[in-house]
């Protein structure tokens, strides 16, 4: 295929599939530091059982339970993220396609990523209120702040990749 200059790369694909590829790496990274965090708060919190009261065990139980499922989200829009990158960089015409899923998992993935940890901070939070501590709003707050940021990424996704100009270079000149 002959790239004529009317048929340049559009800026999305290029730059969009050279951070997918980036953020898919870091994601691997984040992946194995997650896991490693996670096993060793399983066994931690195994060896301070006879040294807390249940009720301390069951939060933490229940906190870790929802970092697994953070992991397994993070497993799938790593995966996706990737795959879209790959695409993207090799300008492929399922490329949007891929794209869109990665950014509709990270969403959905993301929500259910505010909502955990929020609920996790306000079962605790009478335990903090009770400590002196009051600072589950707070906590809650920025938890929320800072999965509504992480958004920011996907939706710029869908929006720059679903652009008809995008998609009717794709069709033209994709693989």
């Amino acid at each position: 295929r002959s790239l004529s200059p009317l048929a340049w790369i559009p800026f999305a694909i290029l730059w969009l599939g050279i951070l997918d590829v980036v953020f898919g790496v870091w994601g691997c990274f984040s992946l194995c530091i997650g896991s490693l965090g996670l096993f060793f708060r399983k066994s931690t919190t195994s060896t301070m059982s006879s040294s807390y009261g249940s009720s301390f065990l069951q939060r933490q139980s229940a906190f870790e339970t929802g970092e697994a499922v953070n992991l397994v989200i993070s497993l799938i829009t790593t995966t996706l993220i990737i795959i879209a990158g790959i695409q993207l960089l090799r300008q492929h015409r399922k490329a949007v396609a891929a794209s869109n899923r990665y950014a509709c998992a990270s969403i959905v993935g993301k929500v259910l990523s505010i909502i955990l940890p929020i609920m996790a901070i306000g079962q605790m939070s009478g335990d903090l209120e009770d400590a002196g501590l009051q600072y589950g709003n707070v906590l809650q707050g920025g938890v929320g702040l800072f999965g509504l940021l992480t958004m920011a990424y996907p939706v710029t996704c869908l929006i720059l990749l679903n652009q008809k100009p995008v998609k009717d270079w794709l069709a033209v000149y994709g693989a």
